[in-house]
Order: C-alpha cells, then structure tokens, then sequence
C-alpha cells in the first residue's frame, strides 16, 4: 500500500514507538565480564565462610571466656566476665557483618554478570555495575571508619580506661 504524498503529517506525541539506540556491547565487554565471573563468585562464597567461621568462633569463644572464667569465682567476678563475654561476642558478631556483607554484594554481582552474559542489554549492564558500586562504597566507607579508628586508637591509650 502506498502512502498519499497529499495526506496531511502526522507526528508521534508520546515519542517514537521504535527505539532510536541499537544497543551494542563489545565482545571485549563481555569476555572481561566472563572471566571475572568465577573469581567474583569464588571471594563471595570465601568471604561468606568466613562471615559464619567469625560469628561462630566469636560466640564459641565468648561463651568459653564466661565458663572457664567463673567457676568458683564470687558474683561479682561472674557479673564482670559476662559482661566482657558478651562484648567479645559483640565484637566478632560485628566483625562477621564486615565480611558477610560484601560477600552478599560479591555474591549478586556475579549473578548480574550471568544475566548479562545470557541476554547481553545495557540494562544488565547497569544492574551489574550497579552493584560493584555499591560494594565499592561500602569498602570505602569501612576504610574510612578504620582509618579514623586508627586515629583515635592512640588517644584512648594514652587516656586509659577511666578510673
């Protein structure tokens, strides 16, 4: 059918119904993103073991510290090393979200990665990177609390605890 040369010009009002972009990612792209799949894969899961290894040494540990501490000790004694106990829980459970964390981020990086590689669309693209940076982020944010950790740390010995 052909078209009338005379009919009056229609436009779109709401915009092309035809995507303007063909979307094209590189095989270099996509091969860079092949192989760092498995390695990003394998960190997650190491700092996932890791993650449960600390939270469970650091309750095994604590409950050791208030058992071998308090027997025979008067209750005063027993009161002192339960509370110590439970801030050595709190330190390694605390010490555990540092590790479970990114390897949850490492973990759903690698899965963006694989549904980029099964339909390669910018979309994909952007969910994967999307959550490199956000665990980027979070390791800079954690670096800065060390770092400022580090800072104060000389200071808190040379005061001491308080009488």
């Amino acid at each position: 059918m052909e078209s009338n040369p005379y009919a009056t010009p229609s436009a779109e009002l709401l915009g092309s119904r035809h995507q303007t972009m063909v979307e094209v990612i590189s095989d270099g792209t996509m091969k860079q993103l092949k192989v760092t799949r498995p390695w990003v894969r394998f960190l997650g899961v190491i700092l996932l073991i890791g993650a449960g290894l600390i939270l469970a040494g650091g309750l095994l540990l604590g409950v050791l510290l208030f058992i071998n501490s308090t027997q025979g000790s008067p209750d005063q004694t027993k009161a002192h090393v339960f509370g110590y106990s439970l801030g050595v829980m709190g330190v390694f459970s605390v010490a555990s979200l540092c590790y479970l964390y990114p390897g949850i981020k490492l973990n759903r990086y690698a899965t963006r990665i694989d549904s980029f590689l099964d339909k390669p669309t910018y979309s994909h693209l952007e969910a994967a990177l999307n959550e490199q940076r956000v665990l980027w982020r979070f390791i800079a944010i954690i670096s800065w609390i060390g770092f400022f950790w580090l800072l104060l740390l000389p200071l808190m010995v040379k005061v001491g605890p308080p009488p």
